[in-house]
C-alpha cells in the first residue's frame, strides 16, 4: 500500500503547487513558462505541461505563440 500513500501525497502536492502559480499569475497579470521554470526550479518542460493543464482547466489563459506564450488568471 506505499505506493497508494504516494501517489495520494503527489496529487495533494502538485494541486497546492499549481495553486502557487495561479497566485504568482495573478499578483504578477502574467507568467510564462520560462519565469515559472525559473521560480520555481523545475525543468522547462515541467512548467510547460504544468501551464498547459491549468490551460486545460480554464484556469489561466494562453496568449501569444508556442516561444512567447504567456499565461494570465482567467
Amino acid at each position: 500500500m506505499p505506493e497508494q500513500q504516494n501517489t495520494e501525497y503527489k496529487s495533494i502536492w502538485k494541486d497546492e503547487y499549481l495553486k502557487w502559480i495561479c497566485g504568482f499569475a495573478n499578483a504578477n497579470g502574467e507568467i510564462t513558462s520560462s519565469e515559472y521554470a525559473e521560480r520555481y526550479k523545475v525543468t522547462d518542460r515541467t512548467a510547460r505541461n504544468d501551464l498547459s493543464e491549468l490551460e486545460k482547466k480554464e484556469i489561466l489563459i494562453k496568449q501569444g505563440g508556442t516561444k512567447l506564450a504567456k499565461y494570465i488568471f482567467n
